[in-house]
């Protein structure tokens, strides 16, 4: 909306009597505050942007689960390449026509499921004003959307992949790890992946953040089937000549 006046979000959030750092922390009054003003944010923005409201201090409410902010508020800023062009394509490539998705903001989500294309970092920016006005940030890499230059390798999806997006957009499984919170059960796949990695290599730890998706589903393959599951998985590690499932070690390598 702010790119639509030649303003950055900061000076339009400003002009309406609010700021953009209560907007970017979804304060209810802050967006009754530009309805006075008859800017109206869309619901669909509203409701896959994460809030405090609600949310213990540190945290931030997204989708019905909480999450650390920092976990939600890193610097770089990711999004999927293939996404924002199609935007674009559709809108005969006019102006501020790509839209940032909020499931992005999930460290855990590494793939858009639509185009089978990785998650990717678009911009780096340490202060939040200026890291979260989007239409400004897009401006800048616009060119090297529309060539490919962000464009990486396909994937298929994994079974992780599709449980997190399953859980984001109310649509739970019912599995063993549904009884945690959300991001404590991600974490919690991405720490058993890497524990079982530990017989095959000697510093799991190392595997590149690109490849991290691979560690999630080696963890959820086995969590998702409870206690004793994990419990002979860890035992397996310890035992000579066992290895990691073939796909997870062609994955990696």
């Amino acid at each position: 909306m702010a790119a639509n006046f030649h303003v950055d979000a900061t000076t339009f959030s400003s002009d309406k009597e609010t700021s953009f750092q209560t907007l970017i922390a979804g304060h209810t009054e802050a967006i009754k505050t530009l309805e006075r003003f008859n800017v109206t944010i869309p619901e669909n923005v509203i409701s896959w942007s994460p809030t405090s409201e609600g949310a213990p201090k540190g945290k931030r409410l997204f989708r019905g689960h909480c999450f650390p902010t920092r976990s939600l508020q890193k610097t770089e800023i990711r999004g999927c390449p293939q996404c924002l062009r199609e935007d674009m394509e559709i809108e005969g490539y006019s102006k501020n026509v790509m839209a940032m998705r909020g499931d992005w903001l999930v460290p855990h989500v590494t793939l858009c499921l639509k185009h089978k294309h990785p998650l990717v970092t678009l911009w780096k920016e340490i202060k939040p004003t200026a890291r979260y006005d989007a239409a400004h940030q897009l401006s800048k890499v616009t060119q090297s959307i529309v060539s490919g230059q962000f464009d990486e390798q396909l994937r298929d999806e994994t079974d992780f992949d599709i449980w997190l997006d399953n859980m984001l957009t109310f649509r739970a499984e019912g599995n063993w790890l549904a009884q945690f919170p959300l991001h404590a059960a991600c974490n919690f796949c991405l720490m058993l992946g890497t524990s079982l990695l530990r017989h095959e290599m000697s510093s799991p730890s190392s595997v590149l953040p690109e490849d991290r998706w691979a560690v999630y589903q080696m963890g959820f393959d086995v969590a998702k089937r409870g206690e004793t599951a994990i419990r002979n998985a860890l035992m397996g590690v310890k035992k000579p000549g066992r290895r990691p499932p073939r796909r997870t070690q062609e994955n990696l390598s």
